[in-house]
């Protein structure tokens, strides 16, 4: 069982664009938003001559409660 210190993984090191959009050229982010079209126009003006691809990065969990809510159950 782990202490009142302790935090499970996904909160300790949640990905850094959880929720958000990216645009990436190869496997480099080029760009990041919170619409796709964000993401693009990011991605377009550092490297207008390529097409980059866009991906949607969502959260580890939907809802994150405090561990004392699975202790009263």
């Amino acid at each position: 069982m782990p202490s009142d210190h302790e935090q499970p993984a996904a909160h300790r090191h949640p990905h850094p664009y959880a929720g958000r959009w990216i645009a990436r050229i190869r496997w480099q982010i080029v760009g990041q938003g919170g619409t796709p079209r964000q993401a693009l126009a990011a991605a377009y003006a550092s490297r207008f001559k390529e097409q980059p691809i866009l991906s949607y990065i969502p959260f580890e969990r939907l809802m994150a409660f405090h561990p004392i809510v699975f202790e009263i159950q």
